[in-house]
Protein backbone atom coordinates (compact mmCIF):
# COMPACT_ATOMS: atom_id res chain seq x y z
CA UNK A 1 0.00 0.00 0.00
CA UNK A 2 1.54 3.53 -1.14
CA UNK A 3 1.63 5.29 2.19
CA UNK A 4 1.12 9.31 2.23
CA UNK A 5 3.99 11.71 3.32
CA UNK A 6 2.11 12.58 6.36
CA UNK A 7 1.48 9.25 7.81
CA UNK A 8 5.23 9.06 8.82
CA UNK A 9 5.39 12.33 10.26
CA UNK A 10 2.23 11.78 11.87
CA UNK A 11 3.63 8.75 13.97
CA UNK A 12 6.80 10.66 14.87
CA UNK A 13 5.00 13.15 15.88
CA UNK A 14 2.80 11.21 18.36
CA UNK A 15 5.90 9.21 19.46
CA UNK A 16 8.12 12.69 20.69
CA UNK A 17 4.49 13.63 22.57
CA UNK A 18 4.61 9.60 24.26
CA UNK A 19 1.03 9.41 22.84
CA UNK A 20 -0.97 6.76 20.93
CA UNK A 21 -3.59 6.19 18.27
CA UNK A 22 -6.76 4.39 17.70
CA UNK A 23 -9.10 4.61 14.80
CA UNK A 24 -13.06 4.22 13.78
CA UNK A 25 -13.07 4.19 10.52
CA UNK A 26 -16.88 3.81 8.48
CA UNK A 27 -16.51 4.84 4.31
CA UNK A 28 -12.90 4.23 3.96
CA UNK A 29 -13.24 0.53 5.24
CA UNK A 30 -9.88 0.17 7.23
CA UNK A 31 -7.63 2.16 5.19
CA UNK A 32 -6.49 4.20 7.15
CA UNK A 33 -5.18 1.39 9.69
CA UNK A 34 -3.42 -0.19 6.68
CA UNK A 35 -1.65 2.61 6.16
CA UNK A 36 -0.45 3.11 9.18
CA UNK A 37 0.61 -0.17 10.25
CA UNK A 38 2.33 -0.39 6.71
CA UNK A 39 5.19 1.73 8.48
CA UNK A 40 7.48 0.18 10.77
CA UNK A 41 7.34 0.83 14.11
CA UNK A 42 3.94 1.85 13.99
CA UNK A 43 3.03 -0.85 16.83
CA UNK A 44 4.77 1.25 19.71
CA UNK A 45 2.08 3.87 18.64
CA UNK A 46 -0.96 2.44 16.67
CA UNK A 47 -3.61 0.64 18.85
CA UNK A 48 -6.07 -0.45 16.60
CA UNK A 49 -8.55 0.09 14.77
CA UNK A 50 -12.34 -0.71 14.22
CA UNK A 51 -14.06 -0.18 11.06
CA UNK A 52 -18.09 0.40 11.31
CA UNK A 53 -19.69 0.58 8.45
CA UNK A 54 -23.08 -0.14 9.63
CA UNK A 55 -25.06 2.46 11.70
CA UNK A 56 -25.45 -0.27 14.44
CA UNK A 57 -22.25 -0.57 14.87
CA UNK A 58 -21.50 2.55 14.86
CA UNK A 59 -24.37 2.65 17.56
CA UNK A 60 -23.55 -0.35 19.62
CA UNK A 61 -19.99 -0.60 19.70
CA UNK A 62 -18.50 3.34 19.32
CA UNK A 63 -21.48 4.82 20.87
CA UNK A 64 -22.59 7.21 18.13
CA UNK A 65 -25.79 8.84 19.21
CA UNK A 66 -28.52 7.84 16.65
CA UNK A 67 -29.86 11.16 15.95
CA UNK A 68 -26.83 11.22 13.98
CA UNK A 69 -27.71 8.66 11.43
CA UNK A 70 -31.24 10.62 10.88
CA UNK A 71 -29.83 14.03 10.89
CA UNK A 72 -27.16 15.65 8.37
CA UNK A 73 -26.66 18.97 10.58
CA UNK A 74 -25.96 16.72 13.54
CA UNK A 75 -24.32 14.73 11.79
CA UNK A 76 -21.69 16.81 10.67
CA UNK A 77 -21.06 18.27 13.88
CA UNK A 78 -20.06 15.40 16.04
CA UNK A 79 -17.39 14.25 13.44
CA UNK A 80 -16.15 17.55 13.18
CA UNK A 81 -16.43 18.02 17.24
CA UNK A 82 -14.92 14.43 17.51
CA UNK A 83 -11.60 14.83 14.96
Amino acid sequence: MATTPSIPRLLLLLSKRDQTLATAESITAGLISAALTDIAGASKIFKGGIVAYSDEVKHDVLGVPTIIFRDEEHSSSFFLCRS
